[in-house]
C-alpha cells in the first residue's frame, strides 16, 4: 500500500513539473506569436500609409499644377489618365471649379452625367465640402 501511495504522489509531482514544464513552453510560443503578429502588423501598417501618402501626394501635384490657371482639356485629360494609369485604385478623378460643379470627369465612360453635377446639391455632400475645406 505505500508503495502504490508513493507511486501516486510521484506521478503526481511528475505531472505537476511536466504541467509547468508544458505551461512555460506554450506561454513563451504565444509571446513569440504575439511579437510575430505585432510586428506583422506595424510592416502592414507602414506599408499602406506608404502607399495612401504617395496616392495624396500625386493627387496634390495634380490640384496644384492647375491651382492658378486652367489648362487646355487635351493636358488635363493627359495628365489625369497617367494618373489612372499610376494609380488602378482611383475610381475617377474630376476637376470642379470655384461653384462645387463637375467641369470635366475622367474616365468618361459610364461616367457622362457626372459633368455639370454640383458636389454641393445635397446636405451630406455640403457638410463634407465643408468639413474638406477646413481641414485642408
Amino acid at each position: 500500500m505505500k508503495r502504490a501511495l508513493l507511486s501516486i504522489a510521484v506521478f503526481v509531482a511528475l505531472s505537476g513539473v511536466a504541467f509547468s514544464v508544458w505551461r512555460s513552453m506554450t506561454g513563451g510560443e504565444e509571446q513569440a506569436i504575439r511579437r510575430v503578429v505585432v510586428l506583422r502588423l506595424e510592416h502592414l501598417q507602414g506599408r499602406m500609409k506608404a502607399a495612401v501618402t504617395s496616392r495624396l501626394n500625386a493627387l496634390t501635384r495634380l490640384a496644384k499644377r492647375f491651382e492658378e490657371w486652367l489648362p487646355p482639356r487635351h493636358l488635363w485629360e493627359a495628365d489625369v489618365n497617367r494618373q489612372l494609369e499610376d494609380f488602378p485604385v482611383f475610381q475617377g478623378i474630376s476637376w470642379n471649379d470655384a461653384n462645387h460643379v463637375v467641369r470635366w470627369f475622367l474616365p468618361k465612360k459610364g461616367n457622362e452625367k457626372v459633368e455639370g453635377f454640383r458636389l454641393d446639391s445635397e446636405p451630406v455632400r455640403r457638410e463634407a465640402l465643408r468639413v474638406a475645406r477646413e481641414t485642408r
